[in-house]
Parts: C-alpha cells; structure tokens; sequence
C-alpha cells in the first residue's frame, strides 16, 4: 500500500511534482519515487502508480505547482 498522497505531495521537490503532473499514468519515476521514500519511510516498488484518487488530487494542487 502506497503512502497517502498528502503526506508527501507538500513535501515533494518541484521537479518531482511537474513529472507526475506531465505524466500522471505512467510507473512513477525512479528519482520521484526516492523523494517520496525519503519523506514517507515507506519503499515504492518499482512500477507503482498513481490511482484516480491521487491523479484528481495533484490536478487540484495546480496553481501551487505552476
């Protein structure tokens, strides 16, 4: 199980946010999932993606990316 999204989204670097912005159905990226690792404690298998749930959430956090 995936950490929860806010936990970590706040915390995430801005290049980090901008890939999964850009490429929100993709395994999120190795560098990506480090910082999130790193923030959380909690290992993200390679592969992981994200869910609807937190695809809908980091299009609400536009204007705080952008």
């Amino acid at each position: 199980m995936q950490p929860d999204i806010h936990t970590w989204w706040p915390e995430l670097s801005i290049d980090a946010k901008h890939g999964l912005r850009e490429r929100p159905e993709e395994p999120i990226d190795a560098d990506v999932r480090a910082e999130i690792e790193h923030i959380t404690g909690v290992p993200i298998p390679d592969g992981t993606r994200l869910d609807s749930a937190d695809v809908e959430f980091i299009r609400t956090q536009r204007e705080q990316v952008d």
